[in-house]
């Protein structure tokens, strides 16, 4: 322990610690740059704590007053006795109907003539009823209101036929009597059970982790191609086609990463291998999408922008999923082409086997955002190309000698050509630059 704490100690010994070398942020020396540095901190600090703000605001507002549009969820309900209970439950449903109620929807029996043509209405998306489409919703506010119905259809019918069924129920007869008792019930049929306790978590993190995994790959392929000096050496072509081949091998990984963990902690949930891959391929398109869309800002913005981007990218898109544009108020209904509602949306057909299809809208809206993001991203990379090379050439090669000398490339020779004004080209390992005198670069 104590020697550690003389290894540390010696530390400020060094010339390159020492404070002898340096400034002191109280100095008048760094008045300036305290100044600067301290309003800009602050500056930063306070326009990044209000944009998350606002975020956030928009997210939560997504969800403010949802159970006041209960009534945007619509069930369907057929009478087909055309007796007593379809009449105690049109008057049961006339006592709970409000906004926060859902809606009943009651059909024909010509329209619907079976049970099996109830289901398909459900299964096409058209009516909510049992469908598990948003797992939260299906059972909190749906499941919720139809015991509620049940129940109230149960008194109702007790009122309207409760005395008569009384005089003439067979009262020895214990079913006679259970069935008096409890004269109206309800049969639950789930369309795709998911009963997994993960299920929660589909909607909510699974559709944040994919952005940032795009974003974080990104900061790691910025970096080399900047390390590298990639914008400026390598020609456009080839650097395009290394940066999309780069995100499209690390997307197809992280998708099957995430349709992996997915499958991982399925439990009894009845999915198979061809789902598997149908998964695999939405989730490849939508973290694609996210990586074009963060690579096409970052190569055109400032480094520092990026705080503000990445959280309002995020929460634009979580917003869109995590509860259904049905019980949304009216200004978030833009957010259907938004590319992870559209996979989410595709997410939901595939698992349940065809039901909810919605692929007609959803993916034309994610190839488009894929075809623009493509071109977008190209034409920033072309632009960052063209700016690295003319900075390189505004700045000049003095650097670029110096490791000409270091390599044995810079000579004898190239001095004399300078020294006598002729018309000499230095040599470096990446271009050709007019001659130059030695005092200009060694005053560089």
């Amino acid at each position: 322990m104590f020697g550690f704490v003389d290894r540390v100690r010696k530390l400020k010994s060094k010339p390159t610690l020492s404070s002898e070398n340096r400034v002191h942020f109280r100095d008048q020396e760094c008045m300036v740059v305290r100044t600067k540095a301290v309003a800009q901190i602050a500056v930063g600090g306070i326009a990044l704590s209000l944009w998350f703000l606002a975020c956030l605001s928009y997210i939560y507002g997504s969800l403010y007053l949802s159970p006041k549009r209960h009534a945007a969820l619509h069930i369907l309900a057929v009478d087909y006795d055309k007796g007593v209970i379809g009449q105690a439950m049109q008057t049961a449903y006339t006592q709970l109907k409000g906004p926060g109620f859902f809606t009943l929807d009651f059909g024909s029996s010509e329209a619907y003539p079976t049970e099996s043509d109830m289901l398909q209405a459900v299964w096409r998306g058209d009516y909510w009823a049992s469908i598990a489409y948003y797992t939260t919703v299906a059972n909190s506010v749906v499941l919720g209101h139809m015991n509620e119905l049940v129940a109230a259809t149960r008194l109702a019918y007790n009122k309207i036929n409760g005395m008569q069924a009384t005089r003439i129920v067979n009262h020895t007869d214990q079913t006679a009597i259970q069935a008096l008792l409890n004269p109206i019930g309800s049969t639950q049929t789930n369309i795709q059970p998911a009963a997994f306790g993960t299920v929660t978590l589909i909607n909510t993190v699974s559709m944040v982790m994919p952005i940032l995994q795009q974003f974080f790959f990104l900061l790691s392929l910025n970096g080399i191609f900047a390390a590298y000096h990639l914008y400026r050496n390598m020609t456009v072509l080839s650097s395009i086609c290394l940066r999309r081949f780069s995100g499209i091998i690390f997307s197809l990984g992280a998708a099957l990463c995430q349709t992996g963990y997915y499958w991982g902690f399925r439990g009894d949930w009845e999915v198979n291998g061809a789902q598997f891959l149908l998964t695999w391929m939405t989730i490849w398109l939508l973290m694609h999408i996210h990586l074009l869309v963060l690579d096409s800002i970052s190569t055109m913005a400032p480094l520092a922008f990026m705080p503000f981007v990445v959280p309002f990218w995020i929460l634009l898109n979580t917003a869109s999923v995590t509860s259904p544009l049905e019980m949304q108020p009216g200004v978030y209904k833009w957010s259907v082409i938004l590319p992870s509602h559209e996979a989410y949306s595709v997410l939901t057909t595939i698992w349940t086997g065809g039901a909810h299809n919605r692929l007609y809208r959803a993916l034309p809206i994610l190839f488009s955002w894929w075809i623009l993001t493509n071109i977008t991203t190209t034409l920033a990379h072309i632009r960052a190309c063209h700016l690295a090379y003319k900075v390189h050439q505004q700045q000049g090669t003095g650097p670029d000698i110096q490791k000409d000398v270091e390599s044995g490339l810079y000579t004898a020779e190239d001095n004399k050509g300078r020294v006598s004004g002729q018309n000499t080209i230095s040599r470096t390992a990446t271009q050709i630059t007019p001659p130059r005198t030695i005092e200009e670069a060694v005053s560089e």
